[in-house]
């Protein structure tokens, strides 16, 4: 069936199944319960950068010659698996290795930027990246940032993907993993402005665009993928990057003042710690079939405050969130975001659910912002309803029915035929109102008339009856009409279309057992002649009525001798 918008101020959607996280739960690739407790954040960044560090170093190392297999699954084009991503230009071309002519590997931190020839960071998935050669060679290695010709837009303009705050977080991974402890490592660092030796930049720009493009899928899952030797034996390292499973850690470490924003919930009124609280009442609302296809509210949510932030969106309940526990980012200075979210149990009935937005930044500029946002509450409470069903039949699914009236005869006039129309999803407190909203027809549509449909809907397991009569007076022959019945949910949210359904009337009209008697007086008289005389030479199309004794659609000689041949007789 196909989702309804109904309804001001309430918005509903078809959601697409791992377009960013199946409902009610992560997408699949957040860190395992408990791989950031060792984070300690004191106030200060040097406490989080070591617990940050003892956490994903001493990963497995791969080779880099191991790269040209490893980067084919990390970078996978999830539109054809057999191609790769390229970095940069976005580029989907094949991931099968051609000794560099297709694609080759790019130290997203350049080489003569501190990265060794023999350490762990040389071939550190984390910031290797299958690249264009042509682009490879003009980036060389030049910062990230957008300040000057001397810069390089990891987002080129041809590009379909938005590559800025991905390599930003690359960068952010490169400088905490490489502390300089280790043989055959450096101590690199992200620094504003132009970086110096074993240094990357611009960390100014580096920090918007972390906070303005938010981990996507494709980066989540690449994430994963590194990590994890269950799904990623042969190439997985066994760490991860902070910076996309818990974005907050990037202020806590570059921020360049204590985080003043706050999320509040669009058109709520905000507490003095920060909190606002929305009861939203869908009322009666239909339900889908299964949780993928659930009716979608939108819940707007307001940034404040100047400096950027993070939240985390959490659904309970009979309440689900696409984006449950998947991190979100926002911008510097005010800002809207919508977060969608829906109700939905197995059965119909009274649903209550909650969802919490929270605002997680580690640092606070005062009560109410930043770490000291108190939590957004959205309370969704409805009652849920099976979508209607149309059937032709009390049980789902009858949605054809053909109706032959076999053969009639002329002098019938006209013949009527009804077809019930159910509305099958069950009982009126379980299933919603059925509306018909409108009807096509194809065929000999001339011969047919259907009745009005009902302008109210059917309650659930009531049914209606749909006439079609059938005019007989029309030349003899087989007709055919063919009915498109359309329907849908009453007009409540969550509304679908359903399937039309197709009601087919057939009949053959013959001559009638005196034909001879077109006035149907029971005679062939001079009325009857006179009628043939009257039309004489009529073409084709001729009517019961209009001297066409055959019925062969003309009121020709054929006729005349008709009449004339029975003239003065009765009928019986």
């Amino acid at each position: 069936m196909t989702r309804l918008s109904i309804g001001a101020g309430v918005s509903a959607a078809v959601l697409i199944w791992g377009a960013g996280g199946a409902w009610g739960m992560s997408d699949g690739f957040t860190p395992p319960e408990g791989y950031y407790a060792p984070a300690v954040y004191d106030g200060t960044p040097d406490s989080l950068r070591q617990s940050l560090n003892s956490i994903i170093r001493g990963h497995t190392i791969r080779s880099y010659a191991s790269a040209r297999q490893s980067l084919a699954i990390l970078d996978a084009d999830p539109a054809n698996p057999s191609n790769v991503i390229l970095t940069y230009n976005g580029a989907s071309v094949s991931g099968t290795w051609d000794s560099g002519v297709t694609w080759n590997r790019e130290h997203t931190w350049p080489r003569s930027r501190g990265v060794g020839d023999n350490g762990p960071d040389f071939s550190d998935l984390h910031a290797l990246r299958p690249c264009n050669p042509g682009i490879n060679s003009s980036r060389g290695n030049k910062p990230f940032g957008l300040a000057s010709a001397e810069y390089w837009d990891p987002t080129m303009a041809v590009s379909p993907i938005d590559f800025r705050g991905e390599m930003a977080r690359a960068m952010f991974y490169m400088d905490i993993r490489y502390d300089g402890s280790e043989s055959n490592t450096v101590d690199l660092r992200v620094v504003n402005g132009f970086p110096g030796t074993n240094q990357m930049g611009d960390l100014f720009y580096m920090l918007d665009w972390h906070y303005e493009e938010q981990p996507s899928w494709a980066e989540r899952r690449r994430n994963h993928l590194i990590y994890s030797f269950d799904d990623n034996p042969f190439y997985a390292q066994g760490n991860r990057n902070p910076f996309i499973d818990r974005p907050e850690f990037v202020w806590a470490l570059w921020g360049t003042e204590p985080n003043n924003s706050q999320i509040s919930i669009a058109g709520a009124g905000v507490q003095p710690d920060g909190s606002s609280e929305q009861t939203v009442d869908l009322g009666r609302f239909v339900m889908a079939d299964s949780l993928e296809d659930a009716f979608v509210h939108t819940v707007e949510i307001q940034k404040t405050g100047h400096t950027p932030t993070s939240y985390l969106v959490e659904a309970f309940g009979d309440a689900y969130s696409s984006v449950h526990g998947i991190p979100g980012t926002v911008g510097r200075d005010n800002r809207q975001a919508e977060v969608e979210v829906a109700l939905w149990s197995s059965a119909p009935g009274p649903l209550l659910g909650e969802v919490t937005i929270r605002n997680t930044d580690l640092t606070s500029a005062g009560m109410g912002l930043g770490s000291a946002d108190a939590d957004d509450v959205v309370t969704l409470l409805g009652e849920g309803v099976w979508s209607s069903a149309a059937s032709f039949e009390p049980t789902p699914n009858q949605t054809t029915l053909t109706l032959d009236l076999g053969t009639l005869s002329r002098s019938l006039d006209t013949q009527m035929v009804s077809a019930p129309i159910f509305n099958a999803g069950g009982n009126s407190e379980q299933t919603a109102g059925l509306l018909l909203t409108g009807i096509d027809a194809f065929g000999d549509v001339a011969f047919f008339t259907v009745s009005d449909l009902p302008d109210q809907p059917i309650a659930g397991g009531g049914f209606v009856v749909v006439d079609v009569i059938t005019d007989l007076s029309g030349p003899t022959g087989v007709y055919e009409v063919m009915y498109a019945i359309s329907n849908a949910d009453e007009s409540i949210p969550g509304a679908m279309e359903g399937m039309p359904l197709m009601l087919t009337v057939t009949v053959e009209i013959e001559l009638s057992d005196c034909p001879a008697d077109l006035t149907g007086d029971g005679a062939v008289n001079l009325a009857d002649l006179n009628l043939v005389l009257a039309n004489f030479g009529t073409a084709s199309g001729a009517t019961l009525g209009t001297g066409d004794a055959n019925g062969d659609g003309a009121v020709d000689l054929a006729d005349l001798n008709i009449v004339l041949a029975s003239f003065g007789s009765t009928c019986p």
